[in-house]
């Protein structure tokens, strides 16, 4: 009797260790903090726009300060909570800063979505896994547009900052006779976006200096912190 009894703890007692380790492997970190949205947390970065359109003899450029701040909490329409993000513009080094627009973030389930004048996004998924891809304008009209995580859990250092923890997310890559294309985003855990390269570029007999027509768009961080 003593000895089934002793036999019965002991198998109760290995149930509960399986079910407790279970437990624990079916904890995953989604590392939700690459999105960055945390109330009061402004960045600043560098930012240049060009647009070319070398039949017309136009190759502008501008360039001007950006900041971004997590404002206010709101509640999106399915019922989540989620961040304004205010956007403002300086072209004076930071003296005057001019509110530009608003957005709005949810790093929620798995996925960070930014509503972006009026587009809601699909920026990240969560967890970031090598490779993993995913449809960026799948909640708007526009076509469809592949991302993927093509660095994960990496060190990188930007602005002479060094951060132990960044993604890095490709958007789209294309070399052709006549087309360059490159779009990549880098997100630092805990601050959020750090660095954006975007060219969208009609090129002559693969010469990327040749542009004829076309966009770019560069970020780079500059400052962040909470206010």
């Amino acid at each position: 009797m003593i000895s089934r009894i002793y036999l019965s703890l002991i198998v109760v007692g290995l149930l509960f260790f399986s079910c407790k380790k279970k437990n624990e492997s079916d904890a995953i970190d989604l590392h939700t903090e690459y999105a960055g949205l945390m109330q009061s947390k402004f960045i600043i970065y560098d930012a240049t726009e060009i647009f070319h359109d070398d039949p017309s003899g136009i190759h502008d450029t501008s360039n001007y300060l950006l900041k971004t701040r997590i404002g206010d909490l709101y509640v999106d329409l399915e019922g989540r909570p989620g961040y304004e993000i205010e956007r403002y513009k300086s072209f004076d080094n930071g003296l005057n800063w001019e509110l530009t627009d608003i957005w709005y973030g949810v790093a929620k389930s798995n996925r960070l979505e930014i509503v972006e004048e009026n587009e809601r996004k699909v920026r990240l998924i969560f967890p970031p896994r090598l490779n993993s891809k995913w449809d960026l304008n799948i909640y708007n009209s526009k076509a469809k547009s592949d991302l993927e995580y093509i660095e994960i859990h990496a060190s990188k250092t930007c602005n002479n900052e060094f951060f132990d923890s960044v993604v890095v997310v490709q958007q789209e890559k294309l070399f052709t006779l006549v087309d360059f294309k490159k779009q990549t985003e880098t997100y630092a855990k805990g601050v959020g976006l750090i660095d954006k390269y975007f060219k969208n570029l009609t090129i002559s007999n693969f010469d990327t200096l040749d542009v004829q027509r076309g966009t770019e768009y560069f970020l780079k961080l500059k400052a962040h912190g909470f206010e």
